[in-house]
């Protein structure tokens, strides 16, 4: 890149003088966070890229998709992709995530032997919340008894880990048929409504090639698969686009934390501070062990930092979002507490 650079970053647009040619990229463009990204880490070699939308885009996807002339749909070997996955390639792209969970998706959906399950599939996908995996599934939704069998026949588990399947000849592929034979999954909304009062409703990861039928009623929100397994209980709804497990290692950013806090009427007293076994009087506290921590009640848990308790959540309880419960520290040690029943 030329030595003849300047440029003007704020949250809303991105300015870059090259050569003497001004180029503004706004907000929401597909092109915004690469380019932000590429002038933060004065990576000059990637800037030139990132300067209109076409260029930004196929550099993202690596050669692996193209654009149509006019920029506005993604070729895969010179086919046009389905509507709904080529709005969330455009979504993807403008966050700048890394496009390998869909390069990964999309070749597991070729896998699928049903060319009109692979194209309903996408038709699901597109609601909020059902986000790609890193290894190319994705995730659902399922309402489960209290118990975590399944709702109709009340004989599938449907604990954190269980892999459910049936044979895929036995699941009905007809679009038309509302109700007929399965391992049915849902967004949110539908799972939501589907789970007993006394129930649960965990996330499943599907492979694109177990997906069988997509019924048109509600609309397009469930899904016949012979194949899930149970991935985590539900905490929040999850992202759109992509999933990546939590890692809870450090503290959790501003945006995260502003995310999660909210006005819960309730003020934390000081934590208790915890000392190992034969420690010196100034020894560092230690933090609870997840063991301990499935000992304590409701004012117990309350005492607990919101850090200690989101790593409890997810990396232990195995509740996904769990970072982003809505109602603050109550809410989340609630939702521990029913997990834990």
């Amino acid at each position: 890149m030329s030595t003849k650079r300047s440029f003007n970053i704020t949250n809303e647009s991105v300015t870059v003088v090259l050569d003497g040619k001004t180029h503004s990229v706004q907000k929401g463009t597909p092109n915004f966070a690469g380019l932000r990204k590429a002038l933060v880490d004065e990576d000059w070699d990637s800037v030139p890229g990132f300067l209109t939308i076409a260029k930004s885009v196929t550099a993202w996807a690596k050669g692996k998709f193209t654009l149509t002339a006019n920029n506005s749909r993604f070729l895969y070997n010179g086919v046009e992709l389905p509507s709904s996955l080529n709005s969330r390639i455009f979504e993807m792209v403008t966050k700048n995530e890394d496009p390998e969970p869909l390069f990964k998706f999309w070749e597991k959906a070729m896998l699928n032997p049903s060319y009109r399950s692979r194209t309903q599939m996408f038709d699901f996908i597109q609601h909020r919340g059902i986000p790609l995996c890193e290894d190319g599934d994705f995730l659902a939704y399922k309402g489960v008894r209290h118990d975590y069998k399944d709702v109709h026949s009340g004989t599938f588990d449907n604990s954190v880990g269980q892999l459910n399947s049936m044979d895929r000849t036995l699941v009905s592929d007809d679009p038309d048929v509302a109700c007929h034979e399965g391992l049915h999954v849902g967004a949110l909304s539908y799972a939501s409504s589907f789970a007993p009062k006394d129930g649960h409703i965990v996330v499943c990861k599907i492979n694109p090639r177990d997906v069988v039928s997509v019924p048109k009623d509600c609309s397009c929100e469930k899904m016949r698969v012979c194949e899930y397994v149970v991935f985590a209980h539900h905490g929040s709804l999850l992202p759109s686009t992509t999933y990546k497990e939590p890692v809870y290692d450090d503290l959790l950013d501003d945006e995260d934390e502003e995310d999660f806090d909210g006005d819960d009427g309730w003020e934390a007293p000081t934590p208790a501070v915890r000392q190992p076994k034969n420690a010196p009087p100034d020894a560092k506290a230690s933090a609870p062990g997840f063991e301990e921590l499935d000992a304590l009640d409701y004012e117990a848990l309350m005492l607990e930092t919101t850090d200690v308790l989101r790593k409890y959540a997810a990396n232990h309880l195995k509740i996904a979002g769990a970072c982003k419960i809505p109602g603050g520290k109550v809410a989340l040690v609630e939702r521990i507490l029913e997990v834990r029943k």
